[in-house]
C-alpha cells in the first residue's frame, strides 16, 4: 500500500514538473512559435536531445497534414529550416526572443531580413522583442526590416508607435562610451604614452 501511494506521489510530482517546464516562454499558446516551443519541450521530455527534438517537430510541422501552422507560419519556417532550427536551439537555452534574434543576427549578419521575418512569423504579437534585439545589436531598423516584420505578421500599429522605442534601446547600447584612452587617467581623450608592456 505504501508503495503504491509512493508511485502516485511520484506521478503527481512528475506531472506537476513537467507541466512547469512545459509552460512556454510567453505563455500564450495564440503564438505559433509557443506550440513549437511546447511541442519541442514535449519530444525533450520523451528522453530525445533538443537537436532531435527541434529537427523533429520542425519538419512534422511543416509537413501539409500538420494543423498546427498556418500556411503563412510553415512557409516561414520552410524558406530557411536550418536557420528555424538554430533559433529554436537558442530558444531553449536563452528562453528570450530578445537575446535569440540577438545572437542570430550576431551570428548571421547577411540573414538580418530571414531573421526578422523567422522571428515575427513565430511570435508575431512579440514583433517589438525581435526589433528590440535587432537594435542591441547596433543595426539600425530600416525600412525594409519593418516591411519584413510587417509581411511576417506584426501589429504595424503597435511596432510603429514602438520604433521610437527600439531606437532608444539601440541608442542606450551605442551611446556607452567604449572605454578611455591609453594613460589618460579616465578622461577618455588618451594620450602619448606608450606602455612598457
Amino acid at each position: 500500500m505504501v508503495i503504491k501511494k509512493l508511485i502516485i506521489s511520484i506521478l503527481v510530482m512528475c506531472s506537476i514538473s513537467f507541466n512547469a517546464l512545459a509552460q512556454n516562454v510567453y505563455s500564450d499558446t495564440s503564438q505559433p512559435g509557443s506550440l513549437l516551443y511546447d511541442d519541442i519541450l514535449e519530444v525533450v521530455y520523451q528522453g530525445y536531445t533538443n537537436k532531435q527534438a527541434i529537427n523533429f517537430v520542425i519538419a512534422q510541422s511543416i509537413t501539409a497534414n500538420d494543423d498546427t501552422l498556418t500556411l503563412k507560419t510553415k512557409s516561414g519556417i520552410a524558406f530557411d529550416i536550418p536557420l528555424a532550427e538554430v533559433f529554436y536551439q537558442h530558444m531553449l537555452d536563452e528562453k528570450s526572443l530578445i537575446n535569440v534574434t540577438k545572437i542570430l543576427i550576431e551570428s548571421f549578419p547577411d540573414k538580418i531580413i530571414q531573421i526578422v521575418t523567422l522571428s515575427v512569423v513565430l511570435y508575431p504579437d512579440f514583433a517589438q522583442e525581435v526589433l528590440d534585439g535587432l537594435a542591441i545589436t547596433g543595426i539600425s531598423i530600416t525600412d525594409d526590416i519593418v516591411v519584413a516584420a510587417a509581411q511576417a505578421g506584426a501589429d504595424t500599429n503597435i511596432m510603429t508607435s514602438n520604433l521610437d522605442a527600439s531606437s532608444v534601446v539601440q541608442n542606450a547600447y551605442l551611446s556607452k562610451p567604449l572605454g578611455t584612452g591609453v594613460g589618460s587617467g579616465g578622461t577618455g581623450a588618451g594620450d602619448a604614452t606608450v606602455s612598457s608592456n
